[in-house]
C-alpha cells in the first residue's frame, strides 16, 4: 500500500501524508482519525510514536461496533469543529464590543 492508496481511501488532502511522512507537517487529529476510522486494525500508538506493532494484537472488534465507534468518532469532530468556530465568533464578537465601549467612552467625553 502506498501513500497514494492511503490519501484516497481516508479522504485526506493530495501530499499530505508524504509531506508528514518526510516532517514538513503534522498530520493532524482529523487526519489521525480519518486513518484509524479506516483501517480498524491499526494500532493507535504505532502510528503516533512508531513504537509497537503496527497491527493491534487484540480481536477485531464486531463490524457494526466499529462503525459505531467511527459515527461517533465523526459526531466528536464535527462537534469539535462547530466549538472552535463558536470561539471565533465569540472572539470577534468581544473584540467589536470592545471596539464599540471605547466608541461610546470617546463620545460621552465630547458631550
Amino acid at each position: 500500500m502506498n501513500d497514494n492508496v492511503v490519501t484516497k481511501e481516508c479522504s485526506l488532502s493530495q501530499g499530505l501524508i508524504g509531506q508528514a511522512r518526510k516532517g514538513k507537517c503534522d498530520l493532524g487529529d482529523k487526519a489521525i482519525d480519518k486513518i484509524l476510522n479506516t483501517y480498524l486494525d491499526l494500532d493507535r500508538v504505532w502510528l503516533l510514536t512508531g513504537e509497537g506493532e503496527m497491527i493491534k494484537q487484540d480481536k477485531p472488534k464486531h463490524p457494526m461496533v466499529a462503525r459505531t465507534e467511527a459515527l461517533i468518532d465523526k459526531l466528536i469532530a464535527s462537534m469539535e469543529e462547530t466549538i472552535e468556530s463558536q470561539k471565533k465568533v465569540i472572539e470577534a464578537q468581544k473584540e467589536e464590543i470592545e471596539r464599540l465601549q471605547r466608541a461610546l467612552q470617546e463620545r460621552e467625553r465630547g458631550l
